[in-house]
């Protein structure tokens, strides 16, 4: 009687050890699993944010040689107007430039 307790008692703390064991095979298989989700949830996430990372760049590159552009034609602009006034008053400087040096030569 002894023994059929006993026999019991180990075959139940047998199939105890083999569910724990599975238990724990089950365990290590989820954690592996979720590991490997949040891998590539990381590696979809480094390269969206690559990918907007890049378009942002590209996008202040445009929008900064626009505004390059855009400051080349003021000052170009800029430029013809200060060269088309000084153009206006050419003769009147190079008249007044020549009747200071008759001046000057007159009364030496």
């Amino acid at each position: 009687m002894f023994s059929d307790e006993l026999s019991k008692i180990v075959d139940s703390e047998n199939q105890a050890e083999e569910i724990l064991r599975r238990a724990k095979a089950q365990c290590k298989g989820i954690v592996d699993e979720a590991e490997a989700k949040a891998d590539d949830i990381l590696d979809e996430a480094n390269q969206k944010s690559k990918s907007t990372y890049d378009r942002l760049i590209n996008e202040g590159k445009e929008r900064s040689d626009a505004m390059y552009e855009e400051y080349l034609e003021g000052v170009a602009k800029e430029c013809q107007v200060m060269t088309a006034g000084a153009e206006m008053h050419l003769n009147e400087t190079a008249q007044f430039i020549v009747e200071r040096i008759v001046k000057a030569n007159v009364h030496s």
